[in-house]
This record gives C-alpha cells, sequence and structure tokens, in this order.
C-alpha cells in the first residue's frame, strides 16, 4: 500500500485517466499511441512466444502465457490486416483522383483547341479564347463556392 507522500507503482491501465497529470503526460488514448507501433509490438509478442516455448519454463506459465499472447497476436494480425486494406483503398482513391484530374486537364486542353479552331475561323482577336479561361494568378487565388459540396 503507497504511502501518502509517494506516487502509486500501479501499472498505467489502472491509473485514472481523467486526472490532470495523467492527461498532460498522455493525451491520447492508449490505441491511438499503439497503433503506431503495433508491427514491432507483433515482432515482441512473437519472441514471448518463443521464450514460453523453451524448454524449463513451467507448464502452467507456458499455458496461461501462450493463451493470452496469441489472443493478443491474433487481434493485432485482424487490426494490421485492417490497416493494409485501408492503405490500399486509400491508394485506390488517389490514382482515382489523379485519373479524374488528368481527364480534366484533357477535356481543357479539348476545349481550348476547340475555340482556338473558331478563333481562327472567325478571325477573333486570341484574348477571345482566353477569355473563357482564368488567368494564371487568378486561378490559385480563386475561393470555392462554400454551397458546392
Amino acid at each position: 500500500m503507497p504511502s501518502a507522500g509517494r506516487p502509486s507503482l500501479q501499472p498505467a491501465w489502472q491509473l485514472d485517466r481523467k486526472a490532470p497529470l495523467f492527461q498532460r503526460l498522455w493525451p491520447k488514448p492508449p490505441s491511438a499511441v499503439l497503433k503506431k507501433a503495433l508491427g514491432a509490438l507483433v515482432a515482441v509478442v512473437d519472441d514471448l512466444l518463443a521464450a514460453l516455448a523453451q524448454p524449463g519454463t513451467p507448464a502452467a506459465l507456458a499455458k496461461a502465457g501462450t493463451a493470452s499472447l496469441s489472443a493478443v497476436k491474433a487481434d493485432a494480425a485482424k487490426v494490421l490486416g485492417g490497416r493494409v486494406t485501408a492503405e490500399a483503398s486509400r491508394a485506390a482513391v488517389g490514382d482515382a483522383a489523379d485519373a479524374w484530374k488528368a481527364k480534366a486537364d484533357a477535356t481543357l486542353a479539348d476545349a481550348e483547341g476547340a475555340l482556338q479552331r473558331l478563333a481562327a475561323a472567325a478571325t477573333l482577336p486570341t484574348w477571345w479564347v482566353d477569355s473563357f479561361f482564368l488567368p494564371p494568378e487568378r486561378a490559385t487565388k480563386a475561393k470555392p463556392d462554400p454551397d458546392v459540396p
């Protein structure tokens, strides 16, 4: 039992998470911290499982430790599998966005070419074609319409 002036030696997951000092030292929940290092933690679990399988480990300890660590490893494999799926989905969305941008650029180039042919046929000045497009300095400063989602 800790004395009144000494801090508790309880593990971090048993401490009061709403305490100001706890919030200051660990502003993110443990899951947010563990997600980044999960791959490395799986390797540690593999090492622990190998250590429990060595001869000389008490049978009760090996049985209890292997069961709990195997469950942790299975959960980590599910999370890591979900991470791979999410990264693949993000890559697919990025590829689709890049394809859309390329198609939009090609469409604008086709429209500009058609306008230039019309201007040449009707002997219109070059500013006529340019009037359909924003100048480069205005194109970067254009603000999106708040009504468009």
